[in-house]
């Protein structure tokens, strides 16, 4: 028999990023831009040849451009990465504005890839009037086995994939376009 917890909806939950996961990915992109430098430059036992020099080049180009990217772009970003209130949810990842709960149809949980997110089926009448980048990045199609929808990926925030499932459902339950009035 599962246990479920009561979760109070009425007030604001705040989702942060995680610190260790960021500084993992930076150190390891800096690592990885360090092996292939000494590779290129024969700091290594042997001289590099073919495929290890290739992926020497490949690389040196590659990591660095990979660790600016994690800098620039996620290491700015808003310490809260997931907003959820009774109005709505907000994630800065998608879009800096609100979608409210009953413009969001359904909320379900999948796997893709080793990669758990949230998918949610938005009312496709009212996606015109939220932010315009939460209507480029819904995904009408599911084209390649993707799913179809607004994606809410797990990776990168400070919850587990479970509590965040539980906490999205319950919000949805409560103040979704069949939450009782």
């Amino acid at each position: 028999m599962e246990r479920r917890l009561l979760i109070d909806t009425s007030r604001t939950v705040e989702i942060k990023k995680s610190w260790p996961k960021l500084i993992g990915v930076l150190l390891a992109s800096a690592a990885l831009s360090a092996l292939s430098l000494a590779i290129l430059l024969n700091w290594v036992v042997e001289a590099p040849t073919g495929r290890l020099l290739f992926a020497g080049y490949l690389g040196a180009v590659a990591w660095p451009i990979a660790f600016l990217g994690v800098w620039v772009l996620y290491a700015p970003m808003r310490p809260n990465v997931i907003v959820l209130s009774p109005e709505g949810l907000c994630d800065a990842r998608l879009a800096p504005g609100m979608i409210p709960w009953p413009v969001i149809v359904s909320v379900s949980a999948v796997e893709y890839y080793k990669q758990k997110m949230l998918v949610l089926t938005l009312d496709p009448t009212s996606i015109g009037h939220l932010h315009r980048k939460i209507g480029t990045k819904f995904r009408r199609s599911g084209m390649f086995g993707t799913p179809k929808g607004l994606l809410v990926v797990s990776a990168g925030v400070a919850i587990a994939f479970d509590e965040l499932r539980e906490l999205v459902l319950a919000y949805h339950r409560d103040h979704g376009p069949t939450a009782p009035l």
